[in-house]
């Protein structure tokens, strides 16, 4: 049986497809509550998920991209304590697409950076499709 804080966790890792087809954030303060009380409160951990980079995707959504930016630090601190390469490159990847998103307001700089970080983990662990992402959005900052 799946426990409902890996699928809750899951659900908000996917928000950002959510996203791109439609800027959409309603239900986001229920989402959030979800997040913050059956997940973090009790650190619950799970394979292929983070609710840190859950609720970092979340406030970059609504609009909070400094909070974003706290929670994305916090998801690469506990990734890195796991092992967990490959989100951990994702989450590079998604805080560099939060920037870009943010257009003139976004850190270019950052983004290129993160983007960087991103990049060499995506080649070195054979992650083609999300190499191709990351180079398609550095194309994106370069014009």
């Amino acid at each position: 049986m799946i426990d409902r804080r890996v699928q809750l966790t899951e659900h908000l890792l996917g928000f950002r497809k959510l996203v791109s087809w439609g800027e959409r954030s309603d239900h986001a303060d229920v989402l959030e509550r979800n997040l913050r009380e059956k997940t973090l409160a009790p650190d619950f951990r799970a394979p292929r998920t983070d609710a840190r980079l859950a609720l970092a995707r979340l406030c970059a959504l609504t609009g909070r991209f400094e909070e974003a930016r706290e929670w994305f630090d916090k998801a690469r601190r506990v990734l890195d304590e796991q092992g967990a390469r490959p989100l951990r490159a994702i989450t590079d990847l998604d805080e560099a697409w939060m920037e870009v998103r943010r257009g003139r307001d976004g850190d270019r700089t950052r983004a290129l950076a993160l983007l960087d970080a991103a990049r060499a983990p995506f080649e070195s662990i054979g992650m083609p499709g999300w190499l191709r992402r990351a180079n398609e959005l550095r194309q994106q900052l370069a014009r």
